[in-house]
């Protein structure tokens, strides 16, 4: 009974401290990771750069993600069955943010995954992709249509899915756009005279 009680226990802490606060790409776009990016780095110059390349929709190297996002996010995933479980890489965990792309949107992912493979796991030509994912040959980038064209490029370690990179199919990374003045959101309206 005690460690019925310690396992529950150990499940709920490792739950609680699986994704960063704030969460992983809640609510996302271009001024959370900004947000994120200041937090994390004290050398203004580096912190400036990084928001520059950002504001530009670019990417930032994996050295960089490290400074900003320090480790790994490890998330359980209940109910599927090929993975017990995904961790994200710094890159993965910048592109997430910037994206959009929460985890639960990838616990999404990783069941639509698990439901495909199982509804073709009979099928000759799907049989090279599908021992890809389940004795992790090398890394897997897939498509899932039921998560709005979500694209996850990750590895099999074992019986977790290391998620290297994220992102919608067909749907550019978001840039920098400033705020428009209030005086300008006027402009254009004609008044009615009364």
């Amino acid at each position: 009974m005690l460690r019925l009680a310690l396992a529950r226990l150990e499940r709920r802490v490792a739950e609680l401290e699986a994704d960063l606060s704030p969460p992983l790409g809640l609510p996302g776009g271009v001024e959370y990771t900004k947000l994120r990016i200041e937090e994390a780095i004290e050398d203004e110059g580096l912190e400036s750069a990084l928001v520059e390349t950002l504001y530009k929709g670019e990417s930032i190297s994996n050295q960089e993600a490290r400074l900003v996002y320090r480790g790994d996010d490890c998330n359980p995933l209940p109910g599927v069955k090929i993975f017990k479980g995904f961790c994200t890489s710094s890159h993965g965990q910048y592109r997430m943010d910037q994206r959009g792309i929460s985890v639960q949107k990838l616990q999404r992912y990783f069941f639509s995954l698990e439901k495909y493979i199982e509804a073709r796991v009979k099928i000759t030509a799907m049989q090279p992709f599908i021992s890809q994912v389940m004795e992790g040959r090398g890394s897997v980038k897939w498509t899932d249509p039921a998560t709005g064209g979500l694209t996850v490029v990750f590895e099999r370690r074992g019986d977790i899915a290391k998620v290297i990179t994220a992102y919608y199919k067909d749907k550019e990374d978001p840039v920098y756009e400033p705020p428009k003045p209030a005086y300008l959101s006027t402009m254009g309206r004609r008044r009615r005279r009364r």
